[in-house]
């Protein structure tokens, strides 16, 4: 996978407009009309605090599962997920490291124009960027680029800033303003949904909530079909396995959860305690969706290159080892088990490639 440079077969990446951060930050009411892929510019009476959940109250992700029905097929489910979904059965582990990093276009110091690999609307539309953004290590190098003052939320995979240029091997930039959209985005990962959505961020780990669904990744995704709120399928195939879209959830009480805490070595149970119980209970009151096709099933936390001193208020950024164990990869282990989780279902029928 390309990593570095320009994409074979791409036009070359561009350069700078030439905006500096102050022009960037007078023009903005005019970047929206640049960018062909949104109607019209997009503005805030106010900029959208950070702290703000990510997408509409009414997105699928954003609405608790206890007025959802259990799967008729949860069992079989569970069973795929829990033997078939990773590395090894009952992997799942957190995220912070090839995830998505998450950076805010008021700190870009100037617009790129982006050369984007695959066929895109933002090829060539000017981009937020900052030379001092980092990109997550690893192949996929995703980023996420959020404009508190329009709403405008961008999404680069494989992004590349090198000799001044800005490239991706695919991007786009969401529909809407992402405090309030409660859509899809295809182009954006495997399940077609747009990267900020489920995503876990420190600051909502730090006040004891995480108010959405988690976005996992797993082994085994069906090549056949995806249920909503999938918008496609990401490796159309003969094989079986679960559609992506398919909403798991923790079956669990406070005690069971707090029984669980107590079990955890205790260090990582002195450090993490208070992050383990945040994350449990997103887990039982929101549940996850499979968003994306990987290795080792796992939960999609911001990334540290662009969070660690966050993560570090809440003890999630330094990895530490006990019982065998790393933590917080491997935080969960103890928690899931086959005999707790259940899957819901979808709001609607399934859908086909075809469809």
């Amino acid at each position: 996978m390309p990593n570095s440079g320009d994409p074979a077969g791409a036009a070359p990446a561009f350069r700078p407009t030439g905006l500096s951060r102050r022009a960037l930050l007078a023009t903005a009411g005019s970047i929206g009309a640049a960018l062909a892929v949104t109607a019209s510019p997009l503005r805030a009476a106010a900029p959208i605090p950070f702290d703000r959940r990510i997408n509409g109250d009414g997105a699928p992700w954003n609405r608790p599962v206890h007025e959802l029905p259990r799967h008729p097929d949860s069992r079989s489910l569970v069973t795929m997920l829990w033997e078939r979904g990773s590395d090894r059965p009952g992997n799942i582990n957190l995220n912070l490291d090839e995830s998505f990093a998450v950076h805010y276009a008021e700190d870009a110091t100037s617009l790129y124009r982006i050369a984007v690999a695959w066929p895109s609307p933002l090829h060539g539309t000017p981009v937020p960027w900052n030379p001092g953004w980092r990109t997550p290590p690893g192949t996929d190098r995703k980023v996420i680029i959020l404009d508190r003052a329009s709403g405008r939320e961008w999404n680069l995979f494989q992004a590349v800033f090198e000799g001044g240029r800005l490239s991706a091997t695919n991007g786009s930039l969401v529909p809407g303003r992402y405090d309030t959209y409660e859509g899809v985005n295809p182009p954006s990962r495997g399940a077609g949904i747009q990267y900020a959505a489920m995503l876990v961020r420190a600051h909502e780990v730090g006040a004891g909530t995480i108010p959405h669904a988690l976005a996992m990744s797993i082994n085994n995704t069906d090549g056949r079909v995806f249920v909503p709120p999938a918008a496609k399928l990401e490796h159309p195939g003969p094989w079986t396995g679960i559609p992506e879209g398919t909403r798991f959830a923790l079956a669990a009480t406070d005690a069971e959860i707090d029984a669980w805490i107590g079990r955890l070595p205790t260090k990582p149970r002195g450090a993490l305690a208070p992050a383990a119980r945040t994350i449990a209970r997103a887990l039982r009151d929101y549940g996850w969706f499979i968003t994306d096709t990987g290795g080792a099933a796992s939960f999609e936390f911001e990334a540290l290159v662009s969070s660690r001193a966050r993560w570090d208020l809440v003890g999630l950024d330094v990895p530490m080892l006990a019982g065998g164990r790393e933590y917080p990869r491997d935080l969960l282990d103890g928690l899931l088990t086959p005999d707790n989780i259940v899957a819901l279902s979808p709001p609607a029928g399934r859908l086909s490639a075809n469809e």
